[in-house]
């Protein structure tokens, strides 16, 4: 098999993977919002692309990409497979910022790192830093 053939075979692969990947992050996106507004609950910052760092269970390290959300009472985070992950704010005793977070580094820009009542810590990278930090201390009473 020629070389251009096969170079064409894995672009043909990588863009269906690509497309099924955000086809079904617009979807879980799409229920996530409906499932919110079902409950009554406003969006502060409605979901958009974002990166994810934390733990699993407490025990497993999880990095991801996928798109997060501010409502009123909770951040939400959408992963591109599995299960929404729900932070009440309530729970929130801590928002601060670092380019470091659990050890990683990622290209200079700010972790926004949520300090929970449990211990544990979670850590996003966002479009426009400055205004989760402010939106979420508001909603934390946080320093």
């Amino acid at each position: 098999m020629d070389a251009f053939k096969v170079i064409g075979i894995v672009v043909l692969v990588n863009a269906a993977v690509w497309g099924l990947f955000f086809w079904q992050r617009g979807r879980l996106i799409a229920r996530t919002r409906a499932a919110v507004e079902r409950l009554g609950e406003t969006w502060v910052i409605p979901p958009e692309n974002g990166f994810y760092q934390g733990m699993l269970k407490g025990v497993v390290s999880v990095k991801t990409m996928g798109a997060i959300g501010l409502t009123d009472s909770k951040l939400i985070f959408v992963p591109p497979l599995g299960h929404n992950m729900e932070y009440l704010l309530k729970d929130v005793v801590g928002v601060s910022e670092n380019t470091w977070f659990a050890g990683n580094y990622r290209g200079g820009r700010p972790f926004l790192i949520l300090k929970l009542a449990d211990g544990g810590e979670v850590g996003f990278q966002l479009g426009n830093h400055q205004r989760w930090m402010e939106e979420i201390k508001i909603r934390t009473a946080s320093p």
